[in-house]
């Protein structure tokens, strides 16, 4: 009964985050195709537009073509969540995973068309996309277990 709990959160997490991208690949495609002629507004202060994105992620300006940071970050993080799954830490798999997930949908971004397509604006803040709210819930899942584990 046990390890059927277990399982039960990486599997859903695999599944959530699956769904995710599948979601920001329709977005992204939307964004390029039809929302780049005008923002279509969800709220006052949301809305969907076609945004390109040649920084990294939230459009943090870099001196370097982003690939030198990203790319080393992403093989690093690809070599941790093995390492996660072959110690069968799963729920640090899981978190590594969200990361990965998110990364790689915008680095298909960055090799395809030059950029990553960002499309959700949200006034006074930036424009970003599903990816990247992946990859910060995988960040702030992954600090939060951190800082509260204890030695």
């Amino acid at each position: 009964m046990f390890k059927k709990h277990f399982y039960a959160l990486p599997n859903t997490v695999l599944i959530g985050t699956v769904f995710v991208l599948t979601l920001d690949r329709l977005f992204k495609n939307l964004s390029l195709h039809y929302w780049n002629d005008k923002p279509v507004f969800i709220f006052k202060y949301l809305a969907l537009v076609f945004s390109k994105n040649y920084d990294i992620s939230f459009s943090i300006t870099t001196f370097l073509n982003p690939l030198y940071l990203i790319l080393p970050i992403f093989i690093l993080l690809i070599g941790f969540l093995f390492y996660s799954l072959q110690k069968k830490h799963f729920i640090e798999a899981s978190m590594l995973f969200l990361i990965v997930a998110g990364a790689s949908s915008n680095l298909f971004d960055r090799f395809v068309y030059g950029y990553v397509i960002d499309y959700i604006s949200v006034p006074f803040f930036t424009v970003f996309n599903l990816a990247d709210a992946l990859i910060c819930i995988g960040v702030i899942l992954i600090s939060w277990k951190t800082l509260n584990t204890k030695n």
